[in-house]
């Protein structure tokens, strides 16, 4: 059961009426500490940026194309399952996976 929703600054205004009136979840917005200047990546967001480019890199994906919303689920799933069958038995001639250690 969801919770708690992670949001970006620029949906406070119908988001927390909808929050309020229709949903019962709690409401979370994030934002760069204000000192920092230019990209500061957030880690409640950066899980789904870093979703969404795994996304765009399944060409099916680039554009909406499906008539269907179980055909589309379907597509996601199916470019998830590639990606970690890549995983498991990489490509010998590509560079080989790992994690990207990061400061946050």
């Amino acid at each position: 059961m969801i919770e708690l929703v992670h949001a970006d600054l620029g949906y406070r205004g119908k988001l927390v009426t909808m929050m309020e009136n229709e949903l019962n979840f709690g409401l979370n917005f994030s934002s760069k500490p204000k000192e920092m200047k230019g990209f500061f990546p957030l880690r409640q967001r950066w899980v789904v940026e870093r979703t969404f480019a795994w996304f765009n890199r399944y060409r099916r994906l680039n554009r909406d194309v499906e008539r269907t919303t179980d055909s589309s689920e379907t597509m996601i799933k199916i470019s998830q399952i590639s990606l970690m069958l890549n995983r498991l038995k990489p490509n010998p001639l590509g560079p080989p996976f790992h994690y990207k250690k990061t400061t946050v």
